[in-house]
């Protein structure tokens, strides 16, 4: 063991014991310690009697503090996920294990902002709650807790935290819109679902036909040819529908150097998680992109969530080239959307749009709360420009 590693042996408990103490109590113990040196000192007894006396009181101060009192605590969410802006609360449930708790004090941290809080006498075995307020008004995953219980002593010179529950998540969506139906082009998928157009190979059978010259022997109904043979028909094949399946990609700009505000920002995310919603409950896949964060589902609820972690900051790796680096993982894609601010420039954008499918449809929208809605040209593509959430269903009919 080296010196350092000895000192730290030697300091580590010196100063856990130190933080135990609250500013009065370290007050109290500088008062003993000096009145005991100069009744000492100067065989002074009243200095001697104050000194013991504060520090009769570190002991059972102390003491007290340093008492097992076990307590266990559950946070319930309601509701665990919300919109933003919409009431959430959480209920706290203390319960004493082996000795009664004396009005504990109980702080939870309720996303930005801690609470504290003073029960009632908790008997052992028994419970005590209390319903807190959870405040809504910024989109996010909000943490809420662990539960600390705050022992003190009486006269409040000694402060132990102790935690006694784990923390939970409330997530905090973002405002959506309802949307008209997307009606970009589909790519033809094994697992897909089955079209009104017509092949003659694939996984849903449709109807038997008659054999024409260049039909695959393979799809001969060779059964129910044999029954047509008597009357003398030709040969029936199988028909099948094509199965199709359409993939949407949806990005959303995280460079902060791309909207005026935070409310921009927002905005975008809004319109962005329409959009993403929308796909969803068309059975498309959707790919759903904020910088780093990243996801593939058909789940509107995975998708709501997952808009709960966007955030926005100076990035790196300007647009385009994200733009560019979402179309490699995203792969053959019918739907893609662009969402960024009223500060960047289109064009680049509609440059890197080209990396995604010649028959994909493209849209590009700039958020800019406040802003006229309307669409602009940028170079050969139209972007719509949206100050206010409630003009997205109409700019996406013009843009049909």
């Amino acid at each position: 063991m080296t010196p350092r590693d000895r000192a730290a042996t030697v300091t580590k408990p010196v100063l856990a014991a130190w933080r135990l103490f609250t500013r009065e109590g370290r007050s109290v113990a500088v008062l003993a310690l000096g009145s005991l040196w100069l009744g000492q000192h100067y065989h002074w007894n009243e200095m001697r009697v104050l000194g013991l006396v504060c520090l009769l009181a570190l002991v059972v101060g102390l003491v007290t503090v340093l008492w097992p009192r076990r307590a266990r605590a559950d946070l319930t969410l309601h509701p665990a996920k919300v919109v933003v802006g919409n009431p959430a609360g959480v209920k706290l449930e203390l319960r004493a294990r082996y000795l009664p708790l004396a009005h504990p004090v109980i702080e939870v941290p309720l996303g930005r902002r801690s609470t504290v809080t003073r029960l009632g006498l908790v008997p052992p075995g028994r419970s005590a709650s209390e319903e807190l307020e959870v405040p809504t008004d910024r989109r996010g995953v909000h943490r809420v807790g662990p539960v600390t219980h705050l022992a003190g002593d009486v006269l409040g010179l000694f402060r132990r935290r102790r935690l006694c529950s784990d923390p939970k998540d409330l997530f905090v969506r973002p405002v959506t819109v309802a949307l008209p139906t997307l009606t970009p082009g589909v790519v033809v998928d094994l697992e897909g679902v089955p079209s009104d157009q017509l092949s003659a190979s694939d996984l849903a059978f449709h109807a038997l036909r008659e054999y024409v010259p260049g039909d695959d022997l393979r799809h001969v109904h060779w059964r129910s040819s044999a029954k047509q043979s008597s009357s003398g028909s030709s040969l029936l094949v199988r028909q099948y529908q094509e199965t199709r399946r359409s993939d949407a990609t949806v990005i959303v700009d995280s460079d902060e150097r791309s909207y005026t505000t935070r409310a921009d920002f927002e905005l975008a995310v809004s319109v962005a998680a329409s959009l993403a919603l929308r796909a969803a409950y068309d059975d498309f896949e959707v790919a759903f992109a904020c910088g780093d964060t990243y996801t593939v589902t058909t789940r509107g609820e995975q998708l709501l969530d997952t808009s709960c972690r966007f955030a926005s900051r100076a990035e790196e790796l300007d647009l385009p080239h994200r733009v560019l680096k979402v179309a490699n993982a995203a792969g053959g894609t019918s739907f893609v959307a662009v969402v960024t601010g009223g500060r960047r420039d289109a064009g680049p954008v509609s440059t890197a749009l080209a990396a995604f499918p010649a028959d994909a449809h493209r849209l590009v929208v700039m958020a800019t709360a406040g802003a006229d809605s309307g669409i602009q040209a940028h170079g050969g593509l139209l972007a719509a420009v949206l100050g206010d959430l409630k003009d997205l269903p109409t700019l996406l009919w013009r843009l049909r």
